[in-house]
């Protein structure tokens, strides 16, 4: 079981290059904000749908870490023509075929773990806190170190080179995965809606779950979208960006372990996802009323609380509301539509709202969908705080 902390903490050498410098490789290329919007627009739409393809067909085959080593190797194979070509079609579909392999290795990998660890919540809380430790790690080393150098695509392709052999490298020790034999594995055509027998796949507890996992992540788009920007443009600190980022993350760290605990002592997960939506109110408003470096960083320190208790949250959630079988098509479901869908929405919202009224109205605006997201957990409470359906659980 301890080998599972490899791939949890080294998945973050991928990330820690392609989350917040993607923008940047493009950028590289000379193409002016506008265009960058719109190909950071399509690489999370692709993320939307592509988890899906990917995550039924590990749930069909029962080879989550073969689809992992295959994803890896895609993710890293189009990550070459994205930073060494700049043609406009070049670049279109290095980013289209980028977010396809890119986006579907963390529902699967959450699957795989849940699968090989079971119900046990703190388990799995304990090998996300890894990766965000992994993340933080990687992120300063780079923020330090100097090796990565961020106006040079060459020397991004370099370490997202190595990063892809790190992680390659964490799954290749793993056990290998109890495949499905062939005569057992369902069709491609087997109905996407029900499980095996007539059981729901996804059920109205499910669904409910989903539309208020998203609002929190639409209220939560404004800042993954813009925080960057509004400390580089409104508060003129842009070399403590990354620094900014890496405090948020070490917060989480203590709170998501908490949050595992809670939920392993019957703490019901809606519960903490709502604390969650309260927390991202403050955490907005602290970037409104407080538009200084001080409010940057006490907005940072509530990612303790919004993202902290989230994570773990969600994940069981939705794990413990779906059928077995279908786990991986679940953490999909969460990625795509829970977290992918918001995150597209709310950055073509942002940027029109930000041009509008500014940054500091337009982080206070989306309260309104934190708030939201609280209404819905009282309206629906009583199919919320029910038992599972679909699969034994909370």
């Amino acid at each position: 079981m301890s080998q599972l902390y490899l791939p949890a903490f080294f998945v973050h050498t991928i990330s820690a290059i392609l989350v917040p410098y993607l923008q940047i490789i493009i950028r590289n290329h000379g193409y002016s904000h506008a265009s960058i919007g719109v190909l950071l627009g399509l690489f999370e739409a692709v993320g939307i749908i592509s988890p899906f393809i990917l995550a039924d067909w590990a749930d069909r085959t029962g080879r989550p870490r073969m689809v992992l080593l295959f994803l890896t190797m895609g993710t890293f194979a189009f990550t070459i023509p994205l930073t060494l070509l700049g043609h406009p079609v070049a670049t279109v579909a290095s980013i289209i075929l980028l977010a396809f392999f890119f986006k579907p290795v963390w529902p699967i990998q959450d699957a795989m773990f849940m699968h090989r660890i079971g119900s046990d919540l703190w388990q799995y809380t304990k090998l996300r806190s890894s990766g965000t430790l992994g993340f933080i790690s990687f992120s300063l080393f780079f923020q330090f170190s100097g090796v990565l150098r961020v106006t040079d695509n060459r020397s991004m392709l370099l370490w997202a080179g190595i990063a892809t052999c790190l992680y390659l490298g964490s799954l290749a020790v793993l056990k290998p995965d109890e495949a499905i034999a062939k005569h057992e594995r369902r069709k491609i055509t087997w109905n996407f809606w029900r499980s095996k027998g007539k059981d729901a796949v996804f059920s109205r507890k499910l669904i409910i779950g989903i539309s208020v996992i998203a609002m929190n992540r639409l209220a939560m788009a404004a800042i993954a979208n813009f925080f960057p920007l509004y400390v580089t443009e409104e508060l003129h600190r842009g070399e403590l960006v990354s620094i900014l980022m890496a405090l948020a993350a070490m917060t989480e760290l203590g709170f998501m372990l908490l949050g595992g605990r809670l939920l392993r002592s019957g703490v019901r997960p809606i519960i903490l996802i709502g604390i969650s939506s309260l927390g991202l109110c403050f955490r907005l408003l602290s970037y409104m009323l407080i538009p200084t470096l001080a409010g940057a960083v006490v907005g940072q320190l509530f990612h303790s609380v919004v993202y902290g208790f989230f994570h773990p949250a969600a994940i069981m959630f939705v794990n413990n509301n779906i059928a077995p079988e279908r786990r991986a098509v679940g953490m999909a479901l969460y990625t795509s539509v829970g977290i992918g869908l918001p995150t597209v929405v709310g950055a073509g919202i942002g940027g029109y709202v930000v041009e509008w009224i500014g940054f500091g109205r337009m982080f206070g605006s989306y309260t309104v969908f934190a708030i939201l997201s609280l209404v819905m957990i009282f309206l629906f409470r009583k199919v919320l705080l029910k038992r599972a359906v679909a699969s034994p659980g909370v």
